[in-house]
C-alpha cells in the first residue's frame, strides 16, 4: 500500500494538509500527518521531519511507497504515484535553480534496505548540519538530500510522462506552455542564489498564498469558461476626467477577464472612465509586444483626459471603496515600489495632463523605439527597466511621484484592507489564472480586515 505523509510546518499550513489529505483518500492511500510548529528553529524543524519520515519508514511493509510532502507543496492533479516508482526506489525533483539541488518539498521513497541506509546516513548528516561549526553546516537541505538520493532533473517529465513536482516560480515563462508540462503537484519552496563565494542563500520571492488559491480550486471551486472576448475594444465611461487603460490580448484572456469584470464595477462606482485593448491598437508601433504599449497608449490617451492610469491585466481591485483620486494626490505622477529591485513597478501608473508627465512618456516612447527587442515580456531587461531609466533621468523615482506598494500595487500576500490595486505579477499563465479566479477580493462594505 501507498502511504501519504503530510508535514505541517506553518501556521497557514492547514488547506495544504487538506489538500494531501483529499488526495491520499481520492486514491485510496494511506495517511498521516505530523507537525513542526512545536519547533521554533528553522533547521530543527527540517531534522524533526526527516526523522518523522525515517519512524514512518519503519512502520512500513517492505516495498512499501512512502510519498511525503510538505506544507508548502499542493497536488495539482490527482495522478498515481506507483507509475513514478516503476523500477525505482525513490523519486526526487531537482531544483530550477541547480539540478544538483534537491526539491524535498515532496518525495518518494520506496522501503527497501538501500533507502532507509541512505535515509540513515542523512540522518547523521543532518545531525552535523546543525551544528554551527561543522563542514556542512553552510549547505542548504536540498545539497544535503541530493547527495543522498539523486534528483531527476526540474522540469523534465518521468518516465510515465507526467512532472512529479514543479516549483511556482516567481519569474519566467510557464514552463506549461513551453513544455506541455502535466504536473502532479506545485510548491512554493524558497530560491536559492549561489553567492560569489560559491555558497547557497535563501530568497524569499514566493509565498503559500499561492497555493492556497490552488486548494480551493481543487475543492470544488468551479473554473470559468474562457474565450477571446469581443469587441475588440471594452469602454466605460469615454468622457470621464480620470481615465484607466489597459491590455487584455488573447494569450492572457484567461486571467485578464476577471482584472476586466472588477475593473468595470470600481469605474462605474467611482464614475472613473476605463478602456480595455484586446488587440493591440493601431497607435502603438507593430514591432513592440503588448508589454511594450504602456507608454505609447498613456500618451494617447492623455489627449483627450485630465488624468490617465495604466493598470495591467494580471491586477485585481483589492478594495472598491478606495478612490484613486484619493491615492494620487496632488501630484502630476504616481507610481508605487517595485516587487522586486527596481525603483517602481510600471504595474500601475498614473499621469496627470502636464508638461512634466507628457515630457516624461515621450521619452518612454523614445528610449523603447531605440530598443532591439520589445517583442516579448522581458526581451531587453522590459518595458518597466526604461520607465525607470527615465524616471532616475528626470529625478522621479523618489517620493512623493514613487508610493508605497501596499495599497496601489500589492502583491497578493501583502494585501491588507487598505489596499486599492492587487497584482498578480511574475506567474506562470495557468497559476495566474487559478490564483486571480480563486482569490476573494474585500467587500466594499466590509468593516473586517482583507483575508485571503
Amino acid at each position: 500500500m501507498t502511504h501519504v505523509l503530510s508535514l505541517a510546518r506553518r501556521l497557514a499550513g492547514g488547506n495544504a494538509v487538506d489538500n494531501h489529505r483529499t488526495y491520499a483518500a481520492e486514491r485510496g492511500y494511506g495517511f498521516s500527518t505530523v507537525g513542526s510548529l512545536h519547533i521554533s528553529n528553522d533547521r530543527m524543524r527540517t531534522v524533526f521531519g526527516w526523522h518523522a519520515i525515517a519512524a514512518k519508514l519503519d512502520t512500513l511493509a517492505d516495498d512499501e511507497i512512502l510519498l511525503v510532502v510538505q506544507d508548502d507543496a499542493v497536488f495539482y492533479e490527482f495522478h498515481a504515484i506507483e507509475s513514478f516508482m516503476a523500477g525505482r526506489d525513490n523519486f526526487v525533483m531537482g531544483r530550477l535553480e541547480s539540478d544538483d539541488h534537491a526539491n524535498c518539498s515532496a518525495i518518494c521513497l520506496r522501503k527497501t534496505p538501500a533507502v532507509c541506509q541512505s535515509i540513515g546516513e542523512l540522518l547523521f548528516a543532518l545531525a552535523e548540519w546543525l551544528n554551527t561549526f561543522s563542514l556542512t553546516c553552510h549547505k542548504v537541505i536540498g545539497e544535503l538530500v541530493a547527495e543522498k538520493f539523486k534528483p531527476h532533473i526540474a522540469r523534465h517529465a518521468a518516465a510515465n510522462g507526467i512532472v512529479f513536482n514543479l516549483q511556482i516560480a516567481s519569474y519566467g515563462e510557464s514552463a506549461f506552455a513551453v513544455l506541455g508540462l502535466v504536473q502532479v503537484l506545485l510548491a512554493s519552496e524558497p530560491t536559492f542564489i549561489q553567492t560569489e563565494a560559491g555558497e547557497w542563500q535563501e530568497m524569499a520571492v514566493n509565498d503559500h498564498a499561492y497555493l492556497d488559491y490552488v486548494c480551493r480550486k481543487r475543492a470544488g471551486r468551479a473554473d470559468a469558461e474562457f474565450a477571446v472576448l469581443e469587441p475588440e475594444t471594452l469602454t466605460i465611461n469615454p468622457t470621464a476626467p480620470l481615465q484607466f487603460v489597459s491590455l487584455n490580448t488573447p494569450e492572457i484572456a484567461s486571467f485578464a477577464r476577471f482584472h476586466e469584470e472588477d475593473m468595470v464595477k470600481y469605474c462605474q462606482r467611482h464614475g472613473y472612465g476605463y478602456t480595455s485593448y484586446r488587440r493591440i491598437p493601431e497607435i502603438v508601433p507593430s514591432r513592440h509586444g503588448p508589454s511594450w504599449a504602456k507608454p505609447f497608449l498613456l500618451r494617447h490617451h492623455l489627449a483627450d483626459a485630465a488624468t490617465v492610469v495604466w493598470i495591467d491585466a494580471d491586477i485585481r481591485v483589492g478594495n472598491f471603496s478606495i478612490a484613486i483620486d484619493d491615492v494620487i494626490g496632488p501630484h502630476d505622477i504616481c507610481v508605487a515600489r517595485d516587487h522586486a529591485f527596481y525603483y517602481f513597478n510600471s504595474g500601475v501608473m498614473a499621469f496627470r495632463k502636464s508638461a512634466l508627465a507628457l515630457t516624461v512618456l515621450d521619452d518612454v516612447c523614445a528610449a523603447i523605439d531605440a530598443v532591439d527587442a520589445t517583442d516579448s515580456v522581458y526581451a531587453s531587461g522590459g518595458d518597466q527597466e526604461y520607465f525607470n531609466d527615465v524616471f532616475v533621468r528626470h529625478g522621479l523615482a523618489v517620493h512623493p511621484y514613487v508610493r508605497d506598494s501596499l495599497v496601489l500595487n500589492a502583491r497578493p500576500p501583502f494585501a491588507t484592507g487598505d489596499t486599492l490595486f492587487v497584482h498578480f505579477s511574475g506567474l506562470w499563465t495557468v497559476i495566474r489564472t487559478d490564483a486571480m479566479q480563486h482569490w476573494t477580493p474585500l467587500d466594499p462594505d466590509a468593516p473586517t480586515p482583507y483575508r485571503r
